[in-house]
């Protein structure tokens, strides 16, 4: 699982975090994503449970490193910092990006490349939260086959990701199945569970991808998102507002 809303981080140095820090200022200008200063948006993808995420890379960080913002009806919700390997780096709301991230070194970091070459990954690593502390992540992704999505070629994965404080309570337990990117090698969301003491699974949401949009096609770099809305959803679709 590697581009879930709650478990996603990792820490990469101090110019990596202040540098996401700036993200918290990134505009949203006539309905379009503006990235922070010196940083480009590369994708756009409008997904289910009313939310769209513009991906964009930031040079100055590391050329292979990816970031995201998550939006909703309301606005920014959501940043999150992937190394090249889709490892998580740091992630958080608008106000406080970086308020979840991985400590290292790592006793089994999370390797896309290795389950695209194998069919199988797992990690093991702690995080460190500004509100919950130190937690353990521990889990494993498995490939279980291909699917293409609005032309996007993609692997079927299914996950289970386990995380316990410092004394090893489990205080989360999810598992589900996503979508994983050779081309852009990184995960995206799909549909997820959580799993309690008992082994029921309860809070069942579905947040997979339906349109990717590039550069120079309708939607691109859009803020509002179009699938599973409420009201809001029901009004025609304008691509200069998006």
């Amino acid at each position: 699982m590697r581009d879930g809303k709650t478990i996603i981080a990792a820490i990469a140095g101090l110019p990596v975090l202040l540098t996401l820090a700036s993200a918290a200022a990134a505009q949203v200008q006539g309905g379009l994503f503006t990235p922070p200063e010196g940083c480009e948006t590369y994708m756009t993808v409008q997904s289910r449970s009313c939310s769209v995420t513009n991906h964009f890379i930031c040079p100055q960080i590391d050329p292979e490193h990816r970031f995201r913002a998550d939006f909703g009806e309301a606005g920014p919700y959501f940043y999150s910092h992937i190394d090249g390997d889709a490892q998580w780096i740091a992630s958080g709301p608008p106000e406080a990006p970086t308020r979840t991230r991985t400590v290292t070194p790592m006793t089994d970091p999370g390797s896309v490349s290795e389950l695209i070459e194998t069919g199988v990954d797992s990690f093991d690593f702690y995080q460190q939260d500004d509100e919950e502390g130190r937690t353990r992540v521990s889990g494993y992704d498995r490939i279980v086959g291909e699917v293409e999505i609005d032309g996007e070629p993609l692997y079927r994965t299914e996950f289970e990701m386990t995380r316990r404080d410092e004394d090893g309570r489990v205080i989360e337990h999810v598992r589900g199945k996503e979508y994983v990117s050779a081309l852009h090698k990184r995960f995206f969301a799909g549909f997820a569970t959580d799993v309690t003491a008992d082994e029921r699974e309860t809070n069942a949401r579905d947040r997979s991808p339906v349109d990717f949009i590039y550069p120079d096609e309708p939607g691109f770099r859009g803020t509002y998102p179009r699938y599973d809305c409420d009201l809001m959803s029901a009004l025609p679709f304008s691509e200069d507002a998006a």
